[in-house]
């Protein structure tokens, strides 16, 4: 069985639609797929019968921000209620709050740049398709970056991202009231080798499920020590792609793409996802 629990579409920041997530899944050959956008299930209307048109196993999954100490995460959430007014409410909160970084930036940089204003950022749409986001498209509709994900470059000068986020035993409290499951996505992210323990212990104390183990990002070395610590503390272990379509594709060394995790610890991913209590 080979799966992918990790793929974008461009309901968030990806450059597929939910039709072409799932037509890329079919090709690749996979029997389970997980569409997490960042803070939005929008894309679940039209992946659901699509997913069923193709006898692809959809989880419904979600990627939400949430704080941990001084730091900024990212959880995994799987099998929940998409109902859930808890739930999203977090989003709603999360959407808010990058809307308002959003400004930020480019309130600071319409100072030094006359190309753009605030007033026109805030009558900018961006369409579908692209992949980033809002003031990545924006910064490149407006000739201050070559390609999209290029306009991150101005975010270190002139971002303001301190962003009140929910802590992550919260969420996860949220989450699993909604029925569903919380990975930790992508440690090897955030955390060095040596600290990944100490991590992901304080991280079991406030609730994770488990942890996305397999990642395009990860070594085989921290890849090995995340599959141990779930292995060693009945946590579910999973992996995917982190497919954002063309936005992004290549980054830090890594290759995201759908279906990625075919290649990496489908073993081990695919007995823990039999494992997860919603997988019918």
């Amino acid at each position: 069985m080979l799966v992918d629990l990790h793929i974008h579409t461009y309901f968030s920041d990806g450059t597929q639609s939910p039709e072409e997530v799932v037509a890329a899944a079919k090709e690749q050959g996979l029997s389970v797929i997980s569409v997490c956008d960042h803070n939005t299930v929008g894309a679940y209307e039209r992946l659901v019968p699509a997913c069923e048109a193709a006898k692809i196993k959809l989880i419904q999954g979600l990627e939400i921000d949430v704080a941990f100490g001084n730091e900024r995460l990212h959880l995994l959430a799987y099998g929940f209620d998409p109902c859930c007014k808890a739930l999203l409410e977090v989003c709603r909160h999360n959407l808010s709050e990058y809307e308002a970084a959003g400004i930020a930036l480019i309130k600071n940089m319409a100072k030094d740049y006359p190309e753009i204003s605030i007033d026109d950022f805030l009558e900018y749409e961006h369409r579908f398709g692209r992949g980033g986001w809002k003031s990545l498209n924006y910064i490149y509709d407006r000739g201050l970056s070559s390609y999209i994900i290029e306009g991150s470059k101005y975010f270190t000068k002139y971002g303001d991202y301190n962003l009140r986020l929910k802590d992550v035993g919260t969420v996860c409290e949220i989450v699993h009231d909604a029925g569903g499951v919380s990975i930790l996505a992508h440690p090897g992210n955030y955390w060095q080798e040596h600290k990944l323990h100490d991590n992901l212990s304080a991280m079991m104390r406030y609730g994770i499920s488990g942890v996305e183990c397999f990642h395009p990002r990860h070594t085989k070395s921290v890849e090995a020590i995340c599959v141990r610590i779930c292995e060693d503390n009945d946590l579910y272990i999973t992996g995917g792609g982190d497919g954002h379509g063309e936005f992004f594709r290549n980054g830090q060394g890594a290759f995201y793409n759908d279906g990625a995790v075919c290649d990496i610890g489908v073993n081990q991913i695919s007995v823990s996802v039999l494992k997860l209590p919603f997988l019918g």
